[in-house]
């Protein structure tokens, strides 16, 4: 059994337009950029900073890719395929010095198809970057195409035949630097990579000969029941593994799950909880890196709500997960009786030696940086119950008495049963049976739905029975969702406080669980809108008024977070961009201020077609003569 690790979230970042993310070890830092601006994520301390390029990037970014040379204090942003043949001769590979701040076109050469989700790696003894799979134009993709930083020329390299790896997409890639070997798992195609002859789930592990293409064929093993695909990159650990990240993609709220496999025999184990992610979109994005001084593994999740704006999640694991077996070996090579009391202080005497090391160099190398691209850390708020506990705002999650997380249990039925039944338990004394099956089967009769409908019943109570004081009744011809005090539901939760005489006492809960994101957010079927817009439209207020408290009580941090609460209801909400403007101005953060704010007007052309009434420079005067 291997022991589990939990990821920890450390920032949440936003773009407006198509953006590019990726892991710059030297600065230990997450990047986050579109075509004017760059975001950084210090995995160390979760702080986000960002700065204005001193020009714009080259490369119009359609699918958001890039790579980062570990060897330079360079990033690469690159587009394979513009299908406008107007931009045939635009830049196709721009390099952004970061230094400098300013980018250069390196390359125009394209290939011949657009490759969405494509693997990935670099080789920094090659100085080569390269490419696997993808699908455009109707067809997956079987070939690896290297770009090489010298010659600035796409190659297709090394040469691969199709009849030994199939084309497919959503495919993982690593590179071993010492014998120059490349690893190719899973993915999805077809032997003919026709796309029209449709797909299967892929499970198999290539070693590739990186000078003479070569391809030996290792095993094929599935981690889990479910149908899955593995994120961008693997990471190899050196002693007869790999790493990813899987998910099943055709889910639009799923789970990350990250996987230890054995090269020699395809032996997988989960190694750490799940990471939430909404694939609603085709170019929903997901990668992990590891950083070896740090030792932390990084996790980014790319989520779009529409074609182009896109919110990045950062996670970091504290450690490389290893086996029962690897501790063993460790506390063998201790050489004391009371190794497993040694292990904490060896751990803190360590990450101390680490932290101050790391600390006075950081400093010294990065000192000008951090004058340049300097913002205060924002932290995400504890998730305060993982033990029996349900969550529906924000991703749907479940934990059971013990703190299992038992969210993949849930089918997407269920989730919506789960959510008719306790909204109307909430709102009301339950939901009939024949309410129900006209949300769940409106197409078919009482008499026909009527055993599909108690199935699906049983199926809840089936995956409910994990938690302590919750089930399902049904009395006087209404479902009911029956709770104890020993079940924590945000949902309910919501409705004690908000139904309250006195909901002041417990803002900060309230706020708690709203910056989790949106009521039913995981839930994108129609039936559920008039329900979102009931919570939305009583949140609306009591937020409108609290942004404006805490920014007379000089709580600008939380004047921010509750911004953007009000931006997830309505994007072009006045109050909310002018509490946020005059925040980031009373915190000198006046740059970012002003990229919020042309955000926000780009919002408001959009939906009201016009420009915004309020100047900026308004917006600032009225934070320099507000109340002190």
């Amino acid at each position: 059994m291997t022991e589990f690790f939990r990821w920890r979230h450390i920032a949440t970042m936003e773009m407006d337009s198509v953006a590019c993310a990726g892991y710059i070890p030297q600065l230990r830092s997450v990047y986050y950029f579109d075509r004017s601006s760059i975001r950084l994520c210090d995995i160390r301390t979760g702080a986000v900073s960002s700065e204005r390029f001193a020009n714009h990037c080259p490369v119009k970014l359609t699918l958001g890719t890039s790579f980062q040379d570990p060897l330079h204090d360079r990033i690469y942003a690159y587009e394979v395929w513009y299908e406008d043949s107007r931009m045939r001769d635009s830049a196709s590979v721009a390099v952004l010095d970061l230094g400098r701040m300013r980018w250069r076109r390196h390359s125009g050469e394209q290939l011949g198809m657009q490759m969405h989700h494509h693997g990935a790696f670099f080789a920094p003894d090659k100085r080569r970057y390269t490419i696997f799979g993808g699908f455009g134009n109707m067809h997956y993709s079987g070939r690896f195409y290297s770009y090489d930083l010298d010659s600035r020329h796409w190659y297709a390299y090394p040469d691969v035949a199709d009849s030994v790896i199939c084309p497919r997409y959503f495919t993982s890639l690593g590179y071993e630097t010492k014998t120059g070997c490349i690893y190719l798992y899973g993915g999805m195609g077809n032997t003919s990579g026709e796309q029209a002859v449709g797909r299967r789930y892929l499970y198999e592990l290539f070693r590739i000969d990186g000078t003479t293409g070569e391809a030996e064929r290792l095993w094929e093993c599935r981690p889990s029941d479910r149908n899955t695909v593995p994120v961008r990159s693997l990471i190899l650990s050196g002693d007869g593994y790999f790493y990813t990240l899987c998910y099943p993609e055709s889910h639009t709220d799923s789970r990350l799950q990250l996987y230890r496999f054995s090269i020699k025999d395809g032996t997988a184990e989960p190694v750490a909880d799940m990471i939430p992610v909404h694939s609603d979109k085709i170019t929903t994005n997901a990668n992990i890196y590891y950083d070896r001084e740090q030792e932390k593994m990084i996790a980014t999740v790319q989520e779009f709500e529409d074609d182009i704006s896109s919110v990045l999640k950062v996670y970091t694991l504290p450690v490389l997960p290893v086996s029962d077996e690897a501790s063993a070996a460790y506390y063998a090579a201790l050489g004391r009786e009371d190794r497993h009391r040694a292990l904490p202080y060896v751990l803190a005497g360590t990450a101390f030696v680490l932290a101050v090391a790391g600390g006075v160099a950081v400093y010294m190398v990065g000192r000008r940086r951090r004058r340049r691209l300097s913002a205060p850390a924002r932290r995400p708020a504890a998730e305060p119950h993982t033990r029996n506990a349900l969550y529906l705002f924000g991703p749907f999650e479940a934990f059971d008495a013990e703190g299992r997380d038992m969210t993949s249990s849930f089918t997407v039925q269920q989730m919506q049963l789960l959510c008719l039944i306790l909204y109307h338990t909430m709102s009301g004394s339950g939901i009939s049976g024949r309410r129900l099956s006209s949300y769940l089967w409106p197409d078919k009769s009482e008499e026909k739905v009527k055993n599909s409908r108690n199935v699906a019943i049983n199926h809840l109570r089936k995956s409910l029975s994990s938690l302590e004081s919750a089930g399902i009744v049904h009395e006087n011809g209404c479902y009911r969702f029956d709770y104890g005090n020993g079940l924590w539901c945000d949902y309910i939760r919501f409705e004690q406080i908000m139904s309250s005489d006195n909901p002041s006492g417990d803002v900060d809960e309230l706020l708690a669980i709203l910056a989790r994101g949106k009521f039913l957010a995981f839930a994108d079927d129609p039936l559920f809108d008039s329900f979102k817009e009931n919570v939305e439209r009583r949140i609306e207020p009591f937020l409108s008024s609290e942004i404006e408290n805490r920014f007379l009580a000089k709580d600008y941090g939380k004047v921010a977070e509750i911004a953007e609460m009000l931006f997830r209801i309505d994007p072009a909400n006045e109050i909310a961009i002018a509490m946020l403007v005059k925040a980031l101005v009373k915190q000198r953060r006046n740059e970012d201020a002003r990229l919020r704010y042309r955000s926000f007007c780009e919002v408001w052309q959009s939906v009201y077609d016009a420009d915004y009434h309020v100047p900026f420079d308004t917006l600032c005067a009225d934070a320099r003569t507000s109340r002190k």
